[in-house]
């Protein structure tokens, strides 16, 4: 198979979610969303998304079972964000959606 294939070409589908949105009266578009997990970051080659985050880490936890926890949240965060979710509203009692606390 060429390089596409073995890149993620945009049009395999796999085991990706689709998610459909109205483009016009009566009209539903499908489109792909990559799979979270895989041997490649699908995401990459896709068109760009309405949010981006650079993020870069100083890990202070106190222990192993602190990072895995530390980890897992930051994967099911991530799995979460990358595939359409939007941080819900906490008020003005807790930090702003993009603020990057957990």
């Amino acid at each position: 198979m060429g390089d596409s294939a073995d890149l993620g070409d945009s049009t395999d589908v796999g085991d990706s979610a689709r998610v459909g949105d109205l483009t016009g009266p009566g009209r539903a578009a499908v489109s792909v969303v990559p799979p979270f997990h895989g041997p490649h970051q699908r995401s990459l080659l896709a068109a760009p998304r309405r949010s981006t985050a650079f993020v870069a880490f100083d890990v202070t936890a106190d222990d192993r079972a602190g990072l895995t926890e530390l980890l897992r949240t930051l994967t099911a965060r991530a799995r979460f964000l990358t595939s359409g979710g939007a941080p819900e509203p906490v008020g003005i009692t807790g930090p702003p959606a993009d603020s990057g606390v957990l």
